[in-house]
């Protein structure tokens, strides 16, 4: 049998409809919360499960926050609440209330990153320590990156990119 042009065009795509489809199932597949409203925060002790400085600069995009209840103990909610720091005076930027849901991970992030008013952050985790492990907690920085350069810009997706290998694998496979 001989696939003609209409066979691969066809088969290419169908290939980036699925593709297409499962990026946006994975995309929307979170069960976690993040709750901004303290009026409906739920109520946890206050225990001091982590407290980190962390240093900015116009590289910086956020600040993260990952509660891991897939690998360690993180049944409880957990408060964040973000500071920004100038000469050693603090200022509350954003608080905010993030429980995982069972076997999964949950990310808050910080993303108001203001390097004009601001040197550093301090981020303090606070919770039930006998709900959340310390080891369940991660912060950290996300820095900026730039992209593009090559034939495919930053602006390029792996799906778009799948799907183009995949066309140029048909196109080979139909020439015989």
């Amino acid at each position: 049998m001989t696939a003609t042009w209409k066979d691969i065009g066809a088969v290419g795509l169908l290939v980036m409809v699925i593709a297409s489809i499962g990026a946006l199932a994975l995309a929307g597949g979170a069960a976690a919360t993040v709750t901004t409203d303290t009026a409906n925060f739920t109520n946890i002790t206050d225990d001091e499960l982590a407290n980190e400085t962390l240093d900015v600069t116009n590289d910086t995009r956020s600040l993260y926050v990952e509660l891991d209840n897939d690998t360690y103990n993180a049944t409880g909610p957990a408060n964040v609440t973000v500071y920004g720091i100038d000469n050693g005076t603090e200022t509350q930027v954003d608080k905010v209330q993030i429980e995982a849901a069972a076997n999964s991970t949950e990310m808050y992030e910080y993303t108001s990153i203001d390097t004009a008013n601001y040197s550093s952050y301090r981020v303090l985790v606070e919770g039930n320590s006998s709900d959340i492990e310390t080891a369940a907690i991660d912060i950290g920085t996300v820095a900026e990156v730039s992209s593009g350069g090559g034939w495919l810009d930053g602006g390029s997706s792996s799906v778009g990119a799948g799907a183009i290998l995949v066309l140029a694998l048909l196109f080979v496979a139909g020439r015989d």
